[in-house]
């Protein structure tokens, strides 16, 4: 594990208040925070193209100061090296099994605002900005329900993907989910919760994707 030098946190505190708040206009920030990456040899941690500004807008509007931003990108690229995000690979036997399983299926197609269908790590910052996520609830059960499985995936888009969330379409919602999704709401901040969409019908399912790409009807 690479250790950040302490000398880091004054070159932040010289630049900033750690109190600043980020406006949606976030390009006067870029600049300074990639020199404190630089300053702070983040370049240890990953290539400095893991670092474009579509990155750095994207921490600086989903935590709102330049400090938290900051803090929140070292714990990001010690969290890719810990756990080796960048070597793996669709051809990994263990997405090959969670694959084979149909649980989940990566589309290598756009929704109908050009948002990738795919995983974060597989979604290229030059071709893709944010995706689009569709959770099929037919034959849902309280069984089948994994609270930890859709807690963990907040926690990871919240806080290693921030902003990389375009729309999260929950199709053939039970009545069952209600309570499911009462909890549900509660990790979510007001702005992620406003990208989920309930869809009961093709043709509302047809706003967002085209169904033909789908691997299978979801409404049989």
């Amino acid at each position: 594990m690479c250790d950040i030098p302490t000398n880091c946190i004054l070159e932040r505190f010289k630049l900033f208040n750690r109190r600043q708040i980020i406006d949606e206009s976030v390009d006067n920030y870029i600049a300074a925070l990639r020199h404190m990456a630089r300053h702070c040899r983040l370049d240890a941690l990953t290539p400095d193209q893991d670092l474009n500004d579509k990155v750095l807008a994207r921490f600086l509007r989903a935590f709102r100061t330049v400090d938290r931003a900051f803090n929140a990108i070292i714990q990001y690229l010690k969290w890719r090296q810990e756990f080796g995000v960048d070597s793996i690979t669709i051809e990994d036997p263990d997405v090959m099994n969670e694959l084979k399983s149909g649980k989940a299926v990566l589309l290598d197609e756009r929704d109908n605002s050009g948002r990738q269908e795919s995983a974060a790590h597989l979604c290229d910052d030059d071709t893709c900005d944010n995706f689009c996520i569709v959770f099929d609830m037919k034959d849902f059960s309280m069984s089948t329900m994994d609270y930890q499985f859709v807690k963990s995936l907040i926690w990871l888009l919240s806080n290693y993907y921030p902003e990389r969330l375009g729309i999260w379409l929950i199709v053939n919602p039970p009545v069952l989910f209600t309570g499911c999704w009462a909890i549900i709401r509660g990790w979510l901040d007001e702005k992620t919760a406003k990208k989920v969409v309930f869809v009961s019908r093709p043709e509302q399912l047809a706003e967002y994707i085209r169904l033909e790409i789908l691997p299978r009807n979801l409404f049989q």
